[in-house]
């Protein structure tokens, strides 16, 4: 591991550093994933020749793996009963909700709350009203989720 300094971090993700010995080393955005580094920031990477140094003055080395700086911590991965629960009650506190309203409202991906709805729903435990805005649309405009049928009707 050879001993760096962070440079400059670019708003695409990735940076640059200095070594020790003055030469600069190129990170890409997939190496820094997961660390959250600033200019400035003392760190140990594994350096390797640039391959995509062209220049006579350029980038000489690529660093390929960073130890060091503030490493972002990773959420907790939820189990699907803890979510499929929220997303139960969710649906059941109001008359009838979107995925995208689940989604918003959990703080979770689209696709994530579909699943979850679509899990409790095949389970029987809340019901589903496809909406189509088009005569002949082969995949409905959204969906709606409720507790049970009836609040598609009326208000409960």
């Amino acid at each position: 591991m050879t001993p760096m300094t962070i440079s400059n971090v670019h708003e695409r993700g990735f940076a640059f550093a200095v070594t020790d010995e003055a030469e600069q080393a190129f990170i890409p955005s997939h190496t820094l994933s997961g660390h959250e580094l600033k200019a400035g920031d003392k760190i140990s990477g594994v350096l390797v020749p640039n391959p995509s140094d062209k220049s006579t003055h350029g980038t000489p080395w690529l660093c390929v793996k960073i130890e060091g700086g503030n490493v972002e911590e990773k959420p907790e991965v939820q189990s699907i009963e803890v979510r499929d629960a929220e997303v139960y009650d969710v649906i059941s506190e109001g008359i009838y909700v979107t995925t995208s309203e689940i989604a918003e409202f959990l703080e979770i991906d689209g696709k994530t709350a579909l699943n979850s709805a679509m899990r409790l729903f095949n389970a029987g435990k809340i019901a589903k009203a496809d909406v189509y805005a088009n005569v002949g649309q082969a995949r409905p405009s959204f969906v709606l989720f409720a507790a049970d049928a009836k609040r598609f009707l009326e208000d409960v």
